[in-house]
């Protein structure tokens, strides 16, 4: 949790940064980030994932133990049933995280510690429902592994 907290107030660490870039500790950048800044307007820039669907991402999690399965259920429950999330309604990776620092993202970074601490810690779980409730602008760059930008480490 500790380094999530880093993660999504990168902005308090470093008050004076205009943009940050969080890459999950695996991840090895392989390309000079302001150019990828570059490539967007908004305020936050993800990468989508492969399952496209939150509730998908639910099983896949249960299934490697990624997390408590009651916890994940009851997660996958509240999102469906509470926050009223469509299946299919899209799916990013929280270990590549480009971001302006503005209002509108430092709230979208707020109500998304809230859905963590409330339901699960497992970024793609509580991410969707963060971004469809935000009024802050998301860019989506193409899914899949990014060779270009970054390559995971160990895995």
């Amino acid at each position: 949790m500790q380094a999530k907290h880093v993660k999504l107030f990168a902005h308090q660490y470093v008050p004076d940064a205009d943009a940050i870039l969080w890459l999950d500790a695996h991840c090895r950048l392989l390309c000079d980030p302001s150019k990828v800044f570059d490539e967007f307007d908004e305020g936050l820039g993800l990468l989508a994932h492969q399952r496209r669907c939150v509730f998908h991402e639910v099983r896949a999690c249960i299934r490697a133990k990624k997390d408590d399965e009651k916890k994940l259920k009851r997660a996958s429950h509240l999102i469906r049933f509470r926050h009223k999330h469509p299946a299919r309604w899209g799916l990013w990776w929280g270990g590549f995280i480009m971001r302006r620092i503005t209002p509108e993202t430092n709230e979208m970074m707020e109500a998304w510690w809230n859905l963590i601490k409330r339901h699960t810690v497992r970024d793609q779980i509580t991410l969707p429902v963060m971004i469809r409730n935000s009024a802050a602008d998301v860019h989506t760059f193409p899914g899949g592994r990014r060779p270009e930008l970054f390559r995971l480490m160990g895995r």
